[in-house]
């Protein structure tokens, strides 16, 4: 199974890589859609909702994306040569009260397309849409059984049983066969133990991937308990052996931990805001998830140019000239290990001189 978190992945795209690296702007190949900010559950670690977290800046709850607005985004993404599309928020997608509009049209421009939710929408109607050309899914689930799914959610244990389904559907109208369907697992003060039992689960119920993460709280060290970094750890690893065989586990606890350690930013070159925007519910571009509904990441706002126009724009120009993430990014990045990769790759690396 190919390694979809890889930080190679960036190989498939030399030409954007070739272009940057002789100071142009290349038309991003991913756009990661937040259609609304609406959403049936109200996560503990959720950084749209955490106080003091950079995304709740510019955020609103009502927040719904116009449907002529997205549209003409998706339109515009395609022609000037978008590859990809992710469905995540900001608030729960499948809440956006035009997901079929929404799905349809992204199918029809033949854009690839991934989803991220909690997956308690997913209803048999709903699957038989989304499913059959769809590259990939991560159901966030964060637990092991539904009372720890509603401490952690904060919604009715029977949301924990529909997640569940949820996934036994995208499963079942699948027909894609390089779809690959994961389950996620943010882990923080609630859950923590339960890692080993949550991949177990996601194992039985024939799960392709699970990804184990860390919360990235405004706080950062200081808000975990003093166990959870050492029994996640162990136990992960002994989910690993267990289940390693069959279930592709993500573990990326340590990983996160050093992006909550580092806080801030040591390159003066960001690959991710060349490689993908981010279109909030509020009609806002953003450079990436992370300064998402934060003016710092702030591109442009749809309501008043397309996309291909802030592309093109003076301003959105002279800002990517100017971004250095040491300035503008003194905060936990998740893209960070991504980041200084593509920038040894395009500044440091001999081995690929002749290519780039």
């Amino acid at each position: 199974m190919e390694d979809i978190y890889s930080n190679k992945k960036i190989h498939y795209h030399l030409n954007h890589l070739l272009a940057i690296k002789n100071g142009k702007q290349p038309f991003p190949v991913r756009m990661q859609l937040l259609p609304t900010n609406k959403c049936n559950s109200n996560c503990t670690f959720c950084a749209y909702r955490l106080p003091k977290s950079l995304n709740t800046q510019r955020f609103n709850v009502k927040d719904s994306l116009p449907l002529p607005i997205l549209i003409e985004t998706l339109v515009d993404f395609k022609e000037c040569g978008g590859r990809a599309t992710e469905i995540s928020g900001g608030g729960e997608p499948l809440l956006y009260e035009y997901r079929d509009e929404m799905f349809k049209t992204i199918i029809e421009l033949g854009l690839n397309y991934a989803l991220i939710t909690n997956g308690t929408l997913l209803s048999k109607e709903l699957s038989k849409l989304i499913a059959p050309n769809i590259s990939w899914c991560r159901v966030s689930i964060d637990a092991a059984n539904a009372k720890t799914y509603a401490t952690v959610k904060r919604t009715p244990e029977k949301y924990f049983h529909k997640a569940i389904k949820g996934i036994s559907y995208l499963k079942k109208y699948a027909k894609n066969k390089e779809f690959r369907l994961g389950a996620g697992f943010v882990v923080c003060n609630e859950n923590y133990t339960e890692i080993y039992d949550f991949c177990k689960l996601m194992y039985n119920e024939g799960v392709d991937l699970v990804r184990l993460g860390l919360i990235f709280h405004p706080d950062k060290e200081a808000y975990f308990n003093p166990n959870v970094i050492k029994v996640s750890s162990e136990l992960a690893m002994k989910a690993e052996q267990d289940f390693g065989s069959k279930l592709k586990i993500y573990n990326m606890i340590k990983e996160r931990l050093n992006n909550i350690y580092s806080d801030h930013q040591t390159y003066s070159y960001c690959a991710m805001k060349d490689l993908g925007i981010v279109v909030g519910a509020n009609a806002e571009i953003y450079t990436c998830c992370i300064l998402a509904y934060n003016s710092l990441g702030l591109i442009g706002n749809l309501k008043m140019k397309t996309l291909k126009e802030i592309w093109n724009s003076k301003e959105k120009k002279a800002m990517y000239k100017n971004f250095n993430p040491i300035e503008k990014c003194k905060y936990m990045c998740l893209y960070e290990f991504k980041n200084k990769y593509v920038y040894d790759l395009l500044f440091n690396s001999p081995i690929h001189k002749d290519f780039l």
